[in-house]
């Protein structure tokens, strides 16, 4: 419905400004001759301003049915990409328009300026196209979507969700990412204006769907030709590699030259998905594994401080109560009798999480993080 409406409205346009156009190519001269062609206008002059007008007929028709696909964009809350097409087209722009005032004058700056806001057109109307046909795609199915759970119920998922989404504004569009230990996708969304790819073994999570991946496979092996990806990103899966230096190693190999990988990873988190729970990390071991596979400029940071991996660990205390057995039909006296004691804890637990969140800033050193996050190039 959305393209029909856009389509509709975007020929509707064109139409219009065609027609007028048309008629300025039929009839322009003479309606110019007749209103300026006279007194001290010669005829020559009046053509002139004729044939400059035809130069800027592109930009008459691009720049109206341009405001169109623009406002598509801005109507699906998208502003970032006609606005990145617009810098694009511009600063290519700029020297094109200097040399064509150089070479054409007033008529040559006319042409220029038909060509910028033509080209800023096709770009927009493709991209739009392009976005129409994905969101038509099924919808990606995802049982356990962590990346949309709020900062206290998940602090650790949260500090590495805000890190994705970051990655993702930096990308330009139409940029190949492989998310490297995708899991269930769950960050698909976010790389809507990528060419997105995703590999994992599918052994994580039982109860996970991962039907969405193009690729299963281990990531010290992978089946991807060598600089295929501008971007891999990989959160939270390097603990759980058996290989690791291997894998990050497969990273480095599929990344085009000049591409760049963004990693996370916890040094601090009890044992999940076993048996393929392997290590933690500190930020040297980080620096150390991906600089032996070749990858410059790390930056390495800290997800929160000391307070902060407090603050995310203290959940793990409720997980010391034993289970009341009421759901399952199997009783647990213990757990029944310590259940007001669970539920006191329970309550306290964020209230202390919100408390610690705020003295985190205190912590200046930030060597003692749930975790780092790191950012490197082929």
């Amino acid at each position: 419905a959305f393209r029909r409406a856009y389509r509709r409205k975007l020929w509707h346009v064109g139409f219009i400004t065609v027609s007028l156009f048309l008629i300025v190519v039929v009839f322009g001269n003479s309606l110019l001759r007749l209103l300026v062609g006279h007194g001290a206008v010669a005829d020559a002059n009046v053509r002139t301003l004729w044939v400059i007008m035809l130069g800027l007929g592109g930009m008459f028709v691009g720049g109206a049915m341009g405001s169109v696909t623009a406002s598509s964009f801005y109507a699906r809350g998208n502003t970032r990409l006609p606005t990145r097409l617009g810098m694009i087209t511009y600063t290519i722009y700029i020297p094109i328009k200097i040399a064509a005032f150089w070479l054409g004058g007033i008529l040559g700056l006319a042409i220029s300026a038909s060509a910028f806001h033509l080209l800023n057109l096709v770009l927009q109307y493709f991209y739009l196209e392009k976005y129409c046909t994905d969101s038509r795609r099924p919808a990606v199915q995802v049982n356990d979507d962590f990346s949309r759970h709020s900062k206290l119920q998940d602090i650790g998922r949260w500090y590495v969700t805000r890190f994705v989404e970051n990655v993702a504004k930096s990308l330009s569009p139409g940029s190949s990412v492989l998310d490297a230990g995708a899991g269930e996708c769950s960050y698909k969304r976010l790389f809507s204006h990528c060419e997105y790819k995703a590999i994992d073994l599918g052994v994580g999570e039982t109860s996970w769907n991962y039907g969405n991946l193009d690729y299963v496979a281990a990531l010290h092996d992978m089946p991807i030709e060598s600089n295929s990806f501008d971007a891999v990103l990989c959160t939270q899966v390097l603990e759980h590699l058996e290989w690791p230096r291997e894998s990050v190693k497969e990273m480095y190999r599929v990344l085009k030259p000049g591409g760049r990988l963004f990693l996370t990873a916890p040094m601090s988190h009890s044992e999940h998905q076993v048996p393929y729970d392997f290590f933690r990390y500190t930020s040297f071991g980080l620096r150390s594994i991906c600089e032996h596979a070749g990858f410059k400029e790390l930056e390495i940071c800290p997800f929160g401080g000391r307070w902060t991996r407090w603050a995310y660990e203290m959940p793990r205390c409720l997980s010391a109560f034993p289970a009341s057995g009421i759901r399952t039909g199997r009783p647990n006296v213990a757990g029944i009798l310590l259940l007001p004691v669970k539920l006191v804890v329970s309550l306290t637990v964020p209230l202390l999480q919100r408390f610690f969140l705020a003295l985190d800033e205190l912590d200046k050193s930030r060597n003692d993080p749930f975790g780092w996050s790191l950012a490197g190039r082929k």
